[in-house]
């Protein structure tokens, strides 16, 4: 592919010309279309073997139809239960094809973010992915550590990253300035072995916009808060019907018992594993952090948040805990935050500013405090 001539985009490096253990990083311009998300996504080796044997089982009930037609011809009710029996099947394992198709998970996937297609302009460094947001999302960077798996490929780059659920951003070929996958994947080899980053997603701030006399903070947010004692219950509740229908299988099975009694009584356990879907989610630990920068005012705090703004005010507060080195304040709609001094940043560590901030919390908080220090 020939290098882009666009007057109007910044002139970046061309990557099948320029030795790549001397780049510091990709320049990202252009645009990800739908179509670009579906070849890239990724289709795990187990849903691919699922599809062939969807497709496999539907061979298998058109041979059967054949069969029972050519039996029972003379039998009009044997040919139609045979079709209807034939039509049901095909029509599920079609469906199940279907829902695990590249196609059809973009789609779920682009449903839920619709920022992975549109736009794209930024760039790869030694930190990881730094995107230029708009309107509704800021800009943001995500660390090499959280993506679980980057793939190069010949239509572009998968950065396979989890928020709440499987997600993948899709660096088209056509974004990336004399795209070549040889010299891309090495260079996004040996970049990503150097990485010292943890994982961690974060918004790019202007910090010039930060008001007079606040205090800027950069802190670690949790990215879900911890489960409750009854999620706690539940889910040991459900590993244990689990446990028991999977072993009810195992012994039926040494006891020569029909192979479908215990297929049907397989689908017990994987109903509970359904039916338990969300708290399980919820145990499963986050593979990232997510990096809240802003600042701290006598009024609230400002931080933003990648893909989100969050603003609240100290006088709404319905909780608020000072000791001597963290705050932490809890608010109605069950958000919270957490500053520690040292969360602080560079520019605000002025032996003074703790104590102010402190003193902004214990006047404007409509909580009643927990141990305020007055040092």
């Amino acid at each position: 592919m020939q290098p882009s001539h666009n007057p109007y985009r910044p002139p970046t490096a061309d990557i099948s010309r320029v030795e790549t253990n001397a780049l510091d990083r990709i320049a990202l311009h252009g645009d990800v279309t739908f179509e670009d998300l579906v070849a890239l996504i990724e289709v795990p080796w187990i849903m691919r073997v699922f599809q062939g044997v969807c497709v496999l089982a539907i061979g298998f009930f058109a041979v059967l139809v054949v069969a029972g037609v050519w039996m029972g011809r003379d039998d009009p009710q044997v040919i139609l239960a045979v079709l209807g029996m034939f039509l049901a099947m095909s029509s599920a394992l079609a469906a199940v094809n279907w829902l695990l198709s590249s196609r059809s998970r973009a789609k779920r996937l682009v449903k839920k973010s619709p920022g992975l297609v549109g736009p794209i302009h930024g760039y790869l460094d030694a930190y990881g992915l730094t995107c230029d947001g708009h309107a509704e999302v800021p800009d943001y960077q995500i660390s090499w550590a959280a993506f679980g798996k980057v793939a190069v490929r010949e239509r572009g780059i998968r950065l396979a990253w989890t928020r709440e659920e499987a997600c993948t951003i899709a660096i088209p070929h056509n974004c990336i300035d004399g795209y070549s996958r040889e010299a891309v994947s090495a260079w996004v080899k040996r970049i990503r072995s150097q990485a010292v980053e943890p994982s961690t997603c974060r918004a790019i701030v202007d910090w010039a916009t930060m008001p007079k006399g606040a205090v800027g903070f950069q802190s670690v947010v949790p990215t879900k808060p911890p489960l409750t004692h009854e999620e706690r219950r539940r889910i040991m509740y459900y590993n244990g019907l689990q446990v028991f229908g999977y072993a009810v299988c195992v012994l039926l099975f040494f006891w020569s018992v029909d192979i479908f009694a215990i297929v049907l009584i397989a689908l017990f356990p994987i109903a509970v594993g359904v039916i338990g879907q969300s708290e399980y989610a919820r145990a499963a630990p986050q593979p990232y952090r997510m990096l809240m920068r802003g600042w701290i005012t006598e009024d609230g705090v400002c931080g933003f948040l990648p893909g989100s703004h969050w603003q609240v005010f100290w006088n709404e507060a319905k909780r608020v805990r000072l000791q001597d080195e963290t705050i932490t304040a809890e608010f109605g709609d069950g958000s919270g935050v957490t500053i520690h001094r040292e969360d602080l940043i560079s520019n605000s560590l002025d032996s003074s500013e703790w104590p102010r901030l402190k003193s902004w919390v214990a006047h404007l908080a409509a909580a009643e405090l927990e141990a305020y220090p007055t040092s």
